[in-house]
């Protein structure tokens, strides 16, 4: 590992010989390029975007659950610090939750959710939040929630390359290059690789990834944009299904505590291929995407069982699951002007999916899908209404449709207060073996304000109301619950208050969710030093009941009694600076030495205190000709 971990080193290395430009921050800004299509990557033009290599190079973030944790609404379900942690949004399971890259879907096949270890954070330029009322419009598995994980297209007339590397407790290192090469204006390949290793705290918790991805970009013209992609993961880790309960909590602390399974694990290898084209062929206004994407994937299980009165009940034996996903999508967005403040923006998609995998039986399942949404825009009002209806002859799928309204009662040079309100539903027809038909439906209604770019709050409310018609069904969670998010930014005199709370009544939420980043930022010695440094810390208060979550299927089985301490608070303190062309990041984790624990009894590996305080050095060093 040493020796890769030093060949990565070198690579990044060898491409500083074109190294002369020197950024205030981080070296990713808007090239000036006439040719590209900059909104090729993104599903709707009028989403949320966060720019990431801008507002997390500064800390120590190492995937993507540690990056989505942040966001209104997201909760992220930990098995150990580098386990499979699932994303929750709103009380709905990953499996509802569309994770997109560059626009394409990746959620897993087999899981219905993401392995967050299969994207590297130094690929990643910034996060699209999708409304949650019209996610489903973009894909098959995102009825909760859309995310759209933008990645770095250093697009310049000259090489360009980046090297991030971050050191952890308990061996934890990870190391990445990422590397743009232009061939002249219209051709430019870029190359990344990721290796990121943990031994773990505990038994069996062990992790090893590689991360391999290139992309060659063909510009044509300003009209017309080609983009060929292929990545590659291969993931191992240990699965120790969490530690056997003891009554004594200081017992569960302890490294030596005993794990549920030490034989378990899994290894799995992934690749995909995709090429993308991107068009303005019925003017400046439209934008036409057609994409071809198929991902292969092996998952070995692996289930030694030694010593059987390790093991309690329930545990699996191993399997191979091999599983394939094949997709077409074709994507037209349209603009009509009818007088300088009123404006239609429409979008239609049609995709069609081929799922195969095989588990004791061989499934395979089809799709075509057709979804749109037209946005009607006025100065200060908004209408939009939008739709999906599968097309093929499967009678599972499901039948949605929505609306949302915004309207802006004040906005001036300072102030901007806006409303808005939404409605979606989803139907499940009934099909042979499950004659219920179900409907669901979901309300979201809020209110955003900003003044003078000092302060800016989104108070969002949510009902998720599912129920069942045409009969009645007993295996269903007929669960109505309410909930809401709160996300606040403050920035006076230097100082930084990013702040995020999520309540939900589900029982896949906990009853509070509070992120906070509180920090002082600002340029000195003559604006040579751009210095960032804060306290971040979460609390969380959980419910009284724990999921036991199966590590074979990937999915929550049941829920146990919690016998800890249902109230969670963690608090780091971090530093971190641009110095030339570098960002350097020290973290103190978990100052205040508490201990905690995730998706039932699997405990965070983060540990602090005044002596073991020291956790996480992070650099990353920009090379630019």
């Amino acid at each position: 590992m040493k020796h890769a971990l030093l060949a990565l080193f070198l690579f990044s290395l060898s491409s500083s010989a074109f190294s002369q430009k020197v950024n205030s921050d981080t070296a990713f800004g808007k090239s000036a390029d006439t040719l590209v299509i900059r909104e090729s990557k993104f599903l709707n033009s009028n989403s949320e975007k966060i720019r990431y290599d801008s507002a997390f190079i500064w800390n120590d973030r190492r995937s993507l659950s540690e990056i989505t944790a942040e966001l209104p609404g997201v909760y992220i379900f930990r098995f150990n610090n580098f386990g499979r942690n699932t994303i929750n949004f709103n009380g709905s399971p990953e499996n509802q939750v569309g994770i997109f890259r560059d626009g394409i879907q990746i959620n897993d096949v087999f899981f219905g959710g993401l392995d967050a270890a299969s994207l590297s954070v130094n690929d990643i330029e910034s996060i699209e939040e999708i409304s949650a009322v019209s996610s489903f419009v973009y894909g098959v598995n995102s009825g909760a929630k859309s995310l759209n994980i933008v990645t770095k297209d250093k697009i310049q007339s000259k090489p360009f390359s980046q090297f991030r590397y971050s050191q952890d407790r308990f061996n934890s290192l990870f190391a990445d290059v990422f590397f743009s090469l232009p061939f002249t204006k219209k051709y430019n390949l870029t190359m990344g690789i990721t290796k990121h290793s943990v031994d773990g705290r505990y038994v069996n918790s062990q992790f090893d990834v590689w991360n391999g991805r290139s992309r060659f970009n063909v510009f044509f013209t300003k009209n017309l944009n080609l983009r060929a992609d292929f990545y590659y993961n291969k993931i191992d880790r240990g699965l120790n299904e969490g530690l056997r309960l003891d009554s004594s909590t200081s017992a569960l602390e302890d490294e030596d505590a005993l794990v549920n399974n030490p034989y378990s694990n899994e290894e799995i290898e992934q690749l995909f291929f995709g090429a993308t084209m991107t068009g303005r062929f019925f003017g400046k206004t439209s934008l036409t995407k057609l994409s071809i994407n198929s991902s292969n994937s092996i998952r070995d299980y692996r289930n030694v069982i030694i010593d059987s009165s390790l093991v309690i009940t329930g545990f699996t034996p191993s399997e191979k699951v091999h599983y394939i996903s094949n997709s077409i999508q074709l994507s037209q967005e349209g603009y009509v002007r009818f007088s300088k403040v009123l404006n239609l923006k429409i979008f239609g998609l049609v995709t069609a999916y081929q799922n195969l995998y095989d588990r004791q039986v061989v499934y395979d399942k089809e799709r075509v899908q057709l979804s749109f949404k037209a946005d009607l825009n006025h100065k200060v009002f908004s209408l939009s209404v939008f739709g999906s209806n599968p097309l093929s002859d499967i009678t599972i799928e499901n039948l949605n449709k929505g609306v949302e309204v915004s309207a802006i009662p004040l906005n001036s040079k300072s102030t901007q207060l806006k409303i808005f309100a939404g409605i979606n539903e989803t139907t499940t027809p009934a099909y042979s073996y499950d004659p219920f038909t179900v409907r669901k439906s979901y309300i979201e209604a809020g209110l955003s304000f900003s003044y003078m770019r000092a302060i800016s709050l989104k108070q969002t409310f949510y009902r998720s109301s599912p129920s069942y018609f045409e009969g009645t069904s007993s295996s269903y969670n007929n669960q109505t619950y309410n909930g809401l998010n709160t996300d606040l930014n403050v920035n006076a005199y230097n100082i930084f208050a990013d702040i995020t709370y999520g309540y939900s009544e589900s029982l896949l939420f906990p009853e509070h969710n509070l992120i906070f980043d509180l920090s002082y930022r600002n340029f000195l010695f003559k604006k040579k030093l751009n210095l960032h440094s804060g306290f971040r810390g979460s609390y969380v208060r959980k419910r009284d009941r724990d999921l036991i979550y199966d590590q074979r299927k990937n999915e929550f089985a049941s829920g146990e009694a919690a016998s800890y301490d249902r109230d969670e608070f963690n608090l780091d303190f971090y530093v971190g600076a641009r110095i030339g062309r570098a960002n350097v990041n020290l973290t103190l984790a978990n100052i205040l030495n508490t201990f905690t624990y995730g998706a039932y009894l699997y405990p965070s590996d983060n540990r602090g205190g005044f002596v073991n305080s020291i956790s996480r050095f992070t650099i990353v060093w920009d090379f630019i000709d």
